[in-house]
């Protein structure tokens, strides 16, 4: 953001400065009209690169696409399984204090941030809050595999956590 922000606000300062003469503006009156102009950048893009908006919208999108896909913690009698089964959801429990979360499988996670450096999108989205890193990660797995325990699916398979914007945060945001 840095960078573009300056070079393009760099450009604008230069040619209000040149044509100054056909503004009748003062360079107080500019340099309003650069602070302006950045802030309703800044109001519209944001501080993230594009990059950062579009891989934890990518990661997002997909959730709410491909939720079906998931087998669910605790089961629904009623449910079926998926065909093509990306992982486990974890639904919120309020007794144990526990929030909505997806466990994904590495096959499918890399799939859905394949268009980025790994090491970049897994930084991007722990920094995020979307995806969370094991207090003690397993030797020979990267630092953001989770060994899940088998009673969600029977067996003990390893996956990435997932930990979708809750509906609660963005309410308040809204209401701040």
């Amino acid at each position: 953001m840095q960078r573009v922000a300056g070079d393009r606000f760099a450009v604008l300062e230069t040619a209000l400065y040149l044509a100054k003469d056909l503004t009748q503006w003062t360079e107080e009156e500019s340099a309003q009209a650069i602070l302006k102009n950045f802030l309703n950048w800044k109001e519209e893009f944001g501080e993230n690169s594009r990059e950062e908006t579009s891989l934890i919208r990518i990661l997002t999108d997909w959730l709410l696409v491909n939720e079906a896909s998931f087998i669910e913690y605790p089961a629904d009698p009623n449910a079926r399984t998926p065909i093509k089964v990306s992982g486990v959801r974890v639904l919120a429990n309020e007794a144990k204090k526990e929030e909505e979360h997806y466990f994904i499988y590495p096959k499918i996670f890399d799939e859905i941030i394949e268009e980025f450096p790994k090491n970049m999108a897994h930084s991007i989205l722990f920094s995020s809050g979307l995806l969370k890193k094991p207090k003690k990660p397993e030797n020979g797995y990267n630092e953001y595999i989770f060994k899940i325990s088998k009673k969600y699916i029977g067996k003990t398979v390893r996956a990435y956590k997932v930990m979708p914007f809750s509906d609660d945060e963005s309410d308040s945001e809204k209401t701040e």
